[in-house]
């Protein structure tokens, strides 16, 4: 299911993007994965980053992890729900 989110950042910074919701991912604590190039949007670059490889293929990509960096708001036409803080990653 993809929806429309809000994602604002710790920094400061927010934008809205259409995501994929229940890819079939399951972590110990609410996450979402971002392009490089979103991450950057938001400034998450200027945070301190866990850095994590993940094996992708036949080759392990870097993955940067930022604790409770982002709030997600999830847009509709009728209400925002919003979701509290959560963990973002990033190659």
């Amino acid at each position: 299911m993809r929806v429309r989110i809000r994602l604002e950042a710790i920094t400061g910074k927010s934008t809205e993007i259409v995501a994929l919701l229940n890819s079939g991912a399951e972590s110990p604590e609410p996450s979402i994965a971002l392009p490089t190039e979103i991450a950057e949007e938001l400034k998450l670059n200027e945070l301190k980053a866990e850095i994590t490889y993940s094996e992708e293929a036949t080759t392990y990509v870097e993955v940067k992890l930022y604790k409770k960096a982002i709030k997600g708001t999830l847009l509709d036409k009728w209400r925002r729900v919003n979701f509290s803080y959560f963990r973002c990653c990033s190659s």
